[in-house]
């Protein structure tokens, strides 16, 4: 990705939830999305969105305890903490109608995140500091997605909440999500 993008705009607030049960299944502090989250940016002349669903379960910014003095979880990034979750967990992004997936690399998510994060107001020294760790993370472990056992068991909580939203009479907004309909 080395056009410039920029990202155009995005909808909604990144309300988050911790997920008490969720986190204690998994292993790790998990947040639950509250409300449908999008982003909408340029790329090569075509509009794309990244769209993370009410129910999306998120750790934030995936940052050891160690350096949280310098860079925690949650703040300014945080709503880009949640895009780059659900890219790397898919490489995936929606052109602009919503018809059509196009796949990523890691370096590809690792890039919008950047933008998302200028788009937030993250300030450049910090966002240099977080797009260097995750960049070095890629690079020096060679991962590019979660395993397919931690997805599968973090999917079914998150399909699982929703059904139980459903059985008690909330609404969850229906939209495509990365291949499946939530």
């Amino acid at each position: 990705m080395s056009e410039p993008m920029g990202i155009k705009k995005f909808n909604g607030d990144a309300i988050t939830a911790f997920a008490f049960a969720e986190s204690q299944l998994l292993g790790a502090d998990f947040w639950r999305v509250m409300a449908p989250l999008s982003f909408f940016f340029t790329w090569k002349g075509v509009a794309y969105s990244v769209d993370i669903p009410m129910g999306y379960l998120t750790d934030g910014a995936s940052v050891p305890k160690p350096f949280h003095p310098l860079v925690g979880p949650w703040g300014s990034h945080g709503p880009a903490a949640i895009a780059h979750d659900i890219m790397c967990e898919y490489l995936k992004i929606w052109d602009i109608s919503r018809t059509r997936m196009v796949d990523i690399s890691r370096k590809d998510a690792d890039d919008i995140f950047n933008e998302i994060m200028k788009a937030c107001g993250v300030d450049d020294e910090k966002r240099a500091l977080i797009y260097a760790a995750v960049r070095t993370y890629a690079v020096t472990t060679g991962r590019t997605r979660p395993s397919a056992m931690y997805t599968a068991a973090k999917r079914n909580a998150e399909a699982n909440w929703v059904k139980d939203q459903e059985a008690q009479g909330k609404r969850v907004p229906v939209i495509v999500h990365y291949g499946a309909t939530v």
